[in-house]
């Protein structure tokens, strides 16, 4: 099952204050609908494994992803893995991966979405969509991108970039099976709240 809400987590999420708290909570929805992805390109390797190592044995039960990273993913039996452009090629990753992790590849239009590189990914996470603070300066490409990629792409879509609930509609109906959200959630004054709020918007 492809999750509905990813939750990008970097470095500076794992050390704020009420983190475990608030994945205790999210352990406890064991429905799949909801992925983390651990996504901490200034971690060391070792670094980001030993966070990754206590992630799963802490909360075995809600699906792990590791951004980039895929000799993480696979020393920690992740549940997927998200790859960027400067990744691996999907293909690559699978050969160093069961056959029962899923693989994610991060696209920015169509060339890159129909790209042999991803062609063997389960999912394509589509962005920017609307202008991010992760992204400043990059303008958004709009619900337009998803409806371009999901005319000549059958697989799940999920969007990213300054998704907020209020844009779920939107991008539901370009295309997206899915968001993936970072400041959406975790700088939200209550998360759970926030999550809750992405996934009614998700299953209207």
């Amino acid at each position: 099952m492809i999750p509905r809400l990813h939750l990008i987590a970097g470095a500076a999420t794992l050390r704020a204050p009420g983190w475990e708290a608030q994945m205790q909570a999210l352990a406890t929805r064991r429905d799949g609908r909801i992925a983390v992805h651990l996504r901490a390109p200034d971690l060391p390797g070792g670094a980001l494994q030993a966070a990754a190592a206590r992630f799963r044995a802490a909360y075995p039960h809600l699906p792990l992803w590791i951004n980039d990273r895929v000799d993480v993913a696979a020393a920690v039996g992740a549940d997927g893995v998200q790859l960027g452009q400067g990744s691996l090629a999907v293909d690559e990753a699978r050969a160093c991966l069961p056959p029962s992790v899923t693989v994610g590849a991060s696209v920015h239009d169509v060339a890159e979405a129909t790209a042999g590189r991803v062609a063997d990914a389960d999912l394509l996470v589509v962005g920017t969509v609307y202008a991010s603070a992760s992204h400043p300066g990059r303008p958004g490409a709009g619900p337009a991108l998803l409806e371009r990629i999901a005319r000549v792409d059958g697989r799940p879509l999920v969007a990213i970039g300054g998704v907020t609930p209020a844009r779920v509609a939107e991008v539901r109906a370009a295309g997206a099976w899915g968001v993936a959200v970072q400041r959406g959630v975790w700088e939200a004054p209550d998360p759970l709240a926030a999550v809750d709020a992405y996934l009614d918007c998700l299953l209207r």
